[in-house]
């Protein structure tokens, strides 16, 4: 059964606080933070009964946690769907990642995931991405922008960062679009999916865009 998105508060409940202030020495404990992530699966699952964790899935969770050298951290769409809260929660706690929301129809061999987190100052984020623009339209047949559907071409086509660099974006392929330069230049640093519905009618009333 699917966790409903309004089923967790934003917030962590008080009695979780609690805990948590509670055990603030030595605060970056491992143990620590582990503890407080099966608080809150208890905490959901006494209070709403959809989650049932088996092992698969909590060393996935743990594997989010404890990661630190992938340039991004994703998982299957429906194990998003399911772990959405929790992921973000375990986001918050690993600091080598920026928690953020791609979802991606495929890269590689992955096909509808979703990219849960980007290295915050991986290696790669000063790397140029003029070369990726040049392969797209190498590999694309009448390659339009993704903004306002203009053609592409060598002259005009972009990489443009879906979470920008200035909001702790990185330049993992995963984390990038093509686009026309005019449409890059306009959106700056606003949020990729309100910008994509205000330039593209289309996106306007889609909850769950891939890309």
């Amino acid at each position: 059964m699917i966790m409903p998105t309004n089923a967790v508060p934003e917030v962590l409940p008080e009695s979780l606080e609690k805990s948590s202030a509670q055990e603030k020495s030595p605060c970056d404990s491992f143990a620590i933070k582990q503890k407080l992530f099966f608080l809150y699966i208890k905490y959901e699952n006494d209070k709403n009964g959809y989650i049932n964790p088996n092992m698969k899935d909590i060393k996935i969770l743990i594997g989010l946690y404890k990661s630190k050298g992938e340039h991004f951290l994703s998982v299957d769409f429906d194990f998003y769907r399911k772990w959405k809260w929790i992921i973000k929660l375990i986001l918050f706690f690993n600091k080598e990642y920026i928690s953020c929301e791609i979802f991606r129809n495929k890269w590689k061999f992955n096909r509808r995931f979703v990219v849960v987190g980007l290295k915050w100052g991986g290696k790669n984020v000063k790397r140029r991405t003029t070369g990726f623009a040049k392969e797209f339209l190498q590999l694309s047949k009448n390659p339009k922008c993704i903004y306002c559907e203009c053609p592409l071409t060598i002259e005009n086509a972009t990489s443009d960062h879906i979470i920008p660099i200035s909001k702790g974006g990185n330049n993992c392929q995963v984390n990038l679009i093509i686009c026309c330069s005019e449409c890059n230049n306009e959106r700056g640093d606003i949020e990729f999916n309100k910008y994509l519905s205000i330039k593209n009618p289309k996106y306007k009333d889609i909850k769950t865009t891939f890309i």
